[in-house]
């Protein structure tokens, strides 16, 4: 599905008052959110047609969008709400394993490329200077520059075109699958299928547990992960890697980092679409027009 822009949609100061608007009523949403212990895709700001679809604003209308595939596999509207941001692998906190195995099921990579990569990005962000994998020290001299690995976290997505074996088109099918934001665990009540099999669970297994959240189940802590796995009826490949991963504490139960997708209509067309990334506290961390 082509972006407003890609289509040559005119963009205007309405449509970005627009999303400042649906970014303020976010903010109010998240903040009624008072359950402490864990947030799921049954949360009201996970689909809230009341407040985020065809809003009257400024002469048109606005909705929060939330994309997925219809029945017959088309991209679309799926639903109207937030999504967060730990649904996704966190590229300053996902291990190599981890990141391997992302890159693995979207890039269609093999093991080993994979493995290079996600090696690379671990010794990019951390903060010694010896290699992920050998523990010779770092010879970041693959990069045209900076000459030396960065050892700090990622600030922006892109950073990732650093990285040897990065292509565009890598780049863009992960995309939408990793982030920046959230304190870095995969948050199991609102985890993709490819998040939960980036961290080691097979198609089907991922999909069962996909499915079970599906029925309005939800995980309220941490030992129910695996207490009531039987409910999933898992292979037994899968319930060793989910008890694994669970008392690795690489799962959570929290988000703390939202995603708004902001469409403006004036007339009978789009005319602006506006991303935002807010924190539970307020704090806008990232704005795309």
């Amino acid at each position: 599905m082509k972006s407003p822009r890609e289509e040559g949609v005119l963009w205007g100061p309405k449509a970005v008052a627009s999303g400042t608007k649906a970014f303020a009523d976010a903010i109010t949403l998240i903040g009624e959110d008072t359950i402490e212990d864990f947030d799921s895709l049954k949360d009201s700001w996970a689909n809230n047609e009341t407040l985020f679809k065809d809003v009257s604003f400024g002469g048109g209308t606005y909705s929060v969008v939330v994309f997925g595939k219809n029945s017959s596999g088309e991209e679309g509207i799926d639903h109207y709400g937030l999504t967060d941001e730990e649904r996704k692998i966190n590229i300053n906190h996902a291990p190599t394993e981890v990141l391997s195995r992302l890159f693995q099921v979207k890039g269609d990579l093999s093991a080993p490329v994979a493995g290079d990569i996600a090696r690379f990005i671990v010794d990019w962000r951390d903060t010694n200077t010896s290699q992920e994998k050998t523990n010779q020290p770092e010879d970041c001299s693959y990069l045209s520059f900076p000459s030396h690995c960065k050892n700090l976290g990622f600030e922006i997505l892109e950073e990732l075109f650093w990285i040897p074996g990065m292509s565009v088109s890598l780049f863009r099918s992960i995309k939408e699958d990793v982030t920046l934001y959230g304190e870095g665990r995969t948050n199991i009540n609102t985890a993709t299928e490819t998040s939960l099999m980036a961290h080691g669970l097979s198609a089907e297994g991922a999909s069962k547990i996909v499915k079970w959240r599906e029925a309005r189940n939800v995980f309220e802590n941490v030992s129910w992960i695996t207490g009531r796995a039987y409910e999933f009826e898992l292979g037994p490949s899968d319930m060793e890697t989910l008890a694994k991963v669970a008392s690795s504490g690489l799962f959570g139960l929290r988000s703390s980092a939202f995603q708004g997708v902001v469409q403006a209509k004036f007339g009978e067309r789009v005319r602006g679409q506006v991303r935002f990334i807010v924190d539970r506290n307020g704090e806008l961390k990232s704005w795309w027009e």
